[in-house]
């Protein structure tokens, strides 16, 4: 008897951790959804480390589902970014006049369309596309002067801030699948 006590104890105790992984594995699956596209392999990492190793990316933003300073959403994005790359530590500013060149860029967009692609995020102007809120769509792109590199596409919903994890889990996201590919 004490053994049936003790084996229905345990596997109920197996049924509350495997309902709990299957929910941690569902919000994971909620936090963000990013898309790797393009890339270029290894010119990629070449350029990201020369680039980083003679000062930071310029990281430049286009549009903003918040609707405050662009100042205050830069600052937020950057912040997600640090620390997310150890192997080499990679830095960026938002200054281009911190950076180490204008040419190297990691541009973001907010709001570029799903279906588009980010096949012309580098080469062209990107307009002011007020997303909305309750889907914050994005695309990123590593660029060249006005060649791309690498990109992807993503987006999240239910954010409210940029201070909300899921929009900080898509910004890291966005980057390691822009940046990361190859970097060792």
């Amino acid at each position: 008897m004490a053994i049936s006590k003790f084996g229905s104890k345990l596997s109920s105790k197996f049924k509350h951790l495997a309902v709990i992984g299957v929910l941690a594995l569902t919000a994971c699956d909620e936090a963000s959804n990013v898309t790797p596209g393009f890339t270029r392999g290894e010119i990629v990492q070449s350029t990201l480390i020369y680039s980083n190793s003679k000062g930071p990316i310029l990281v430049e933003i286009h549009g903003d589902p918040f609707g405050m300073r662009d100042s205050v959403l830069a600052e937020k994005i950057l912040a997600s970014l640090v620390g997310h790359f150890t192997s080499p530590i990679i830095r960026f500013t938002t200054d281009k006049d911190k950076a180490f060149t204008p040419n190297v860029t990691y541009r973001i967009a907010f709001g570029w369309p799903e279906k588009e692609g980010a096949e012309e995020l580098c080469s062209k102007k990107i307009p002011d596309l007020s997303p909305k809120l309750e889907k914050i769509t994005v695309a990123g792109a590593f660029c060249m002067d006005s060649e791309r590199l690498s990109d992807a596409e993503g987006w999240v919903t239910d954010v409210k801030t940029p201070d909300d994890l899921k929009f900080k889990s898509l910004m890291s996201d966005l980057a390691r699948s822009v940046l990361d590919r190859g970097v060792e």
